[in-house]
């Protein structure tokens, strides 16, 4: 059966998502700078003069000086960024591009009231195609390639935001945050892309200043202050997602198989569960075993399907819980106590349960070969995807042909 956590996030045609880049930014020093020739602002003579300005706070500095005097910011990078429209490269302070003359909109500093809200732990590990701010609605939009929108509420006034393509959306102090084979960020009224990370991969989750991105084997946090990337932890993780103060895991390499196989792609194999300090970075085995994706980690206490259905078990493997009998390949959700689902065994419909395991309710029902998928919380609404599903010689074949809204 299809692992389908993502939905099409890991397809092949993500591949080519580079073919979707127009923004970037990496840092040059500047007597590597490649201005236009018709550019004559950086004057390289009279050596000991104060030529270059910080390119933070603007004040004046000499070829010897490191740190701004004014602000302590690093001195001698400049920030390279590109046109959306046509990919010229851009000088930094330009207010339009001189290769399409399209005017060029930098909104880091105008105030917003999107300020610290992330997006929830459930919705990113469903792929993290929506995300909402008190007042509006940031997403991925299947209707255009899957690129950056915001929208109200009410779904009114859809307005792009950018043109790359996009999933693993967070929004934090007035940025959204979001990945296509890096990690990126776009101010909430749109503006400029900036690229964080170059290495593909996605974010887990964020806290008041960090997020957290997974790429291949290694976990970093990326500081938003001082843009800092540090390694934290490397292995085979898997379905990492932050709980409060801590990082849960698995580690694909530490797993238990109760045939006499032993075989690392034995189905009956059951993973440990891993937790890691976000101060220490610390990690420690927990008592609990996850036998199948996906699971959530909520308030100390684990959900998972197995083959005998959904279960609630405490995080150091105490307190197993039967919740239903439903079983699921992926997409777990949750808001005040209530568990949201799709039903493998009824068409992958939506379903509803409260976590001591009562009111199951049946919140969809789907025609034959279409699906919900990626279910995302959002705003006292069910945000999901849509899909067509063939199967082919026996194989399983998807196609994403809309989206959705479940009003709860």
């Amino acid at each position: 059966m299809p692992n389908d956590l993502f939905g099409d996030l890991l397809d092949d045609d993500f591949d080519d998502a580079l073919d979707y880049f127009l923004f970037e930014e990496t840092t040059k020093k500047k007597d590597d700078w490649d201005w236009d020739s018709d550019d004559d602002d950086y004057d390289d003579s009279n050596s000991g003069v104060a030529k270059h300005s910080c390119n933070k706070c603007g004040v004046a500095y000499n070829d010897d000086e490191i740190f701004c005097g004014k602000c302590d910011n690093k001195l001698g990078e400049v920030k390279v960024m590109f046109c959306g429209k046509c990919g010229k490269q851009i000088k930094e302070g330009n207010s339009f591009c001189t290769g399409c003359g399209v005017q060029l909109e930098n909104k880091e500093d105008e105030s917003t009231n999107v300020t610290n809200i992330a997006n929830s732990n459930a919705n990113i590990l469903n792929g993290g195609y929506y995300a909402c701010s008190e007042s509006e609605v940031f997403y991925s939009n299947i209707d255009d390639e899957g690129k950056l929108y915001e929208m109200n509420l009410n779904g009114t006034n859809k307005t792009k935001l950018s043109d790359i393509r996009t999933w693993c959306i967070t929004i934090m102090n007035n940025w959204v945050f979001y990945c296509n084979n890096g990690l990126y960020k776009t101010h909430c009224q749109g503006g400029l892309s900036l690229q964080l990370i170059e290495e593909e991969g996605r974010i887990i989750g964020t806290t008041e200043s960090q997020v957290y991105y997974l790429s291949g084997k290694k976990l970093y946090k990326f500081n938003m202050d001082n843009n800092d990337k540090v390694e934290i932890v490397s292995g085979y993780l898997k379905s990492p997602q932050i709980c409060g103060d801590k990082i849960y895991f698995i580690d694909e390499d530490d797993y238990r198989c109760d045939c006499d196989d032993d075989a690392f792609e034995c189905e009956c194999n059951s993973y440990y569960l891993y937790e890691m300090n976000t101060a220490s970075f610390e990690k420690r085995k927990t008592g609990c075993l996850i036998e199948n994706n996906p699971f959530l980690v909520v308030d100390n206490y684990v959900y998972q399907f197995t083959d005998e259905g959904m279960h609630k078990t405490k995080a150091d493997g105490s307190e197993c819980k039967k919740l239903s009998n439903d079983k699921s390949f992926g997409d777990i959700n949750i808001s005040r106590n209530i568990l949201y689902y799709r039903n493998s065994e009824d068409n992958c419909n939506i379903y509803k349960i409260c976590t001591d395991g009562s009111n199951r309710t049946k919140l969809s029902d789907f025609e034959k070969n279409l699906e919900p998928c990626n279910l995302h919380l959002i705003c006292n609404s069910v945000y999901y995807r849509i899909r067509r599903v063939t199967y082919e010689d026996d194989v399983y074949c998807s196609e994403l042909i809309g989206d959705g809204k479940i009003s709860i």
